[in-house]
């Protein structure tokens, strides 16, 4: 899919809101378990200095293909590096060893994991907001069966 090209001048626009409700969320895929892929990876850093790798996944099949399911951060630190060894592993990354590894090489994988829905309140207004994630134990090996379906599982 190539980019798209925004024409320098615009055309003026006419639309008539009256029966239009403001959004401040994103359309979300309901919980669940999906198979996703990476679309893109932006690297940050935490609050603590710590190298952080913010992944957006898409829906990889069925009827939600295509739509972001969440976005899940990588933390490159002590206390999260088991998550990070755990998820390259279950994308296909050699990780027995030492691995040289680029944000951009994750783009594309694809991995199995539960998404679960999280309200937060917006900081500027108070109102609800319904984000989707990754739990810290969501990713899945891709023959975790039926047992990795149940909704009342604790991740």
């Amino acid at each position: 899919m190539g980019r798209r090209k925004i024409r320098k001048e615009a055309l003026p626009m006419e639309f008539d809101f009256t029966k239009v409700d403001e959004a401040k969320d994103l359309p979300l895929v309901p919980p669940g378990v999906y198979l996703l892929k990476v679309k893109q990876v932006r690297a940050r850093k935490t609050l603590e200095g710590d190298e952080m790798w913010r992944l957006q996944l898409v829906v990889e099949e069925g009827p939600y293909e295509g739509r972001t399911a969440a976005w899940d951060n990588l933390v490159w630190s002590p206390r999260s590096i088991g998550r990070v060894k755990r998820v390259l592993r279950l994308m296909g990354f050699p990780v027995e060893g030492r691995l040289r590894i680029e944000p951009e090489d994750l783009v594309g994988k694809v991995v199995r994991a539960r998404v679960v829905q999280d309200t937060y309140k917006d900081p500027t207004d108070g109102r609800p907001l319904v984000r989707n994630r990754v739990p810290f134990g969501g990713y899945l090996e891709n023959d975790a069966g039926e047992e990795a379906d149940r909704e009342d599982l604790p991740f």
